[in-house]
């Protein structure tokens, strides 16, 4: 068992409470990006994640301050079963307990809370690493595990509630955030635990208890939002893609887990496709522009898709066309074409607005005739009116 002095403590519950200032509004008195002390706050329960998977789930992370303590390794529920911190919630505890060491200390030797019940013995280490842990970024992701307990033989109460695993490399270390399904939003996520791993093979023998068998993926996409606000898209580029999925294959051996990147290869096949039907149309319009060539017609485009560097030399050859014509009215075949089709535009815009006032038109002078016989009902009926009282 751990023997904790108030220095000890001491030093922890300051490096907890800077924490809180900086990067969770622990003074209520937040101004985004507000400069104190030469020191950045921000506030991370303001922030969203959206997660693309490569599997096709998107995953939305919100970071609650009453997954806090069990963030930073206090364990919150074992002080209020004591009866010394009231009825109050998760974070107001963690607040309450860190304000004293002294009084920490002191409630220890006096047998009212155990401090190694309330402290996890990786404490140190949750507190240094939660916030690189907290920061999601997709250059870093290495896996993402889709949880399911029903496929893992093994596993303990400490992953019922699991729902994702993140798995990032940063700087050499390796670290893991599990993530658990809101109470109050089932589309939402929020951080359950938070662990880091200071080397590849302390990594593995902690996480092959409890992957064996389930399905893992990558992170592909991600958005950022402040206050609701989209603040940042961020995608894995396509020269790092080979490397992820590489990397996944091996994981996914050593752990035994299933990589599944369905929704990812369908999107690529998209592309290539994509990719491949304009190389047909591309090929198509080279035919028909050789024809013209030999003909010595210009080339019309309109209607039809062509990439930036092939309408280039279509507009090249057209001018070469009318190169005569050009010097003459000072403006090239291409310039006058797409004139031309700015003003066919314009007239059928132009012809489309007076067919709507035609029929506004028609719609008033039927709204005109139908008050004026209402007027001439009424003028009728008044005259009569008149000659019975005359």
């Amino acid at each position: 068992m751990k023997k904790y002095s108030e220095y000890e403590l001491s030093e922890l519950f300051e490096k907890i409470d800077k924490l809180l200032q900086k990067y969770f509004d622990k003074e209520n008195d937040y101004d985004f990006y507000k400069k104190d002390d030469e020191i950045y706050k921000t506030d991370l329960t303001r922030r969203i994640y959206l997660m693309f998977l490569s599997n096709g789930d998107k995953v939305k992370i919100k970071i609650t301050k009453s997954s806090l303590p069990h963030l930073f390794g206090i364990n919150t529920e074992y002080l209020k079963s004591t009866g010394s911190y009231g009825s109050k919630g998760s974070y107001e505890i963690m607040l309450n307990f860190i304000k004293s060491p002294r009084n920490a200390i002191k409630m220890h030797n006096e047998g009212i809370i155990d401090l190694n019940r309330v402290l996890s013995p990786y404490i140190n280490e949750k507190v240094d690493s939660l916030i690189d842990n907290l920061s999601i970024n997709v250059n870093y992701c290495e896996l993402v595990c889709k949880y399911d307990k029903e496929k893992t033989y093994c596993y303990s109460k400490e992953f019922d509630g699991m729902a994702y695993l993140i798995l990032q490399k940063k700087n050499d270390k390796y670290y893991v955030l599990k993530l658990a399904k809101s109470n109050e939003d089932d589309n939402q996520y929020y951080p359950m635990s938070n662990q880091v791993f200071k080397s590849y093979d302390e990594l593995i023998e902690s996480l092959s208890s409890y992957l064996f068998n389930q399905e893992c993926t990558l992170l592909n996409g991600l958005k950022l939002y402040y206050n609701n606000i989209l603040s940042g898209n961020f995608y894995v580029q396509e020269w790092a893609r080979r490397e992820k999925l590489e990397n996944l294959g091996t994981l996914s051996k050593i752990l035994e887990c299933v990589p599944n990147v369905l929704n990812d290869y369908i999107y690529s096949l998209r592309i290539r496709d994509d990719k491949r039907l304009q190389t047909i149309n591309g090929s198509s319009i080279i035919e028909k522009l050789r024809e013209c060539f030999e003909k010595g017609t210009p080339f019309d485009s309109e209607g039809q898709f062509v990439e930036e560097e092939l309408s280039k030399l279509i507009d090249a050859y057209n001018d070469s066309l009318f190169k005569n014509v050009s010097e003459e009215v000072g403006k090239t075949y291409s310039n006058l074409n797409a004139e031309n089709k700015e003003l066919k535009v314009k007239l059928d815009e132009a012809l489309h607005e007076i067919t709507r006032l035609k029929d506004e038109l028609n719609g008033l002078t039927e709204q005109f005739e139908s008050v004026h016989g209402l007027y001439t009902d009424s003028e009728s009926k008044l005259e009569e009116i008149r000659k019975i009282l005359s």
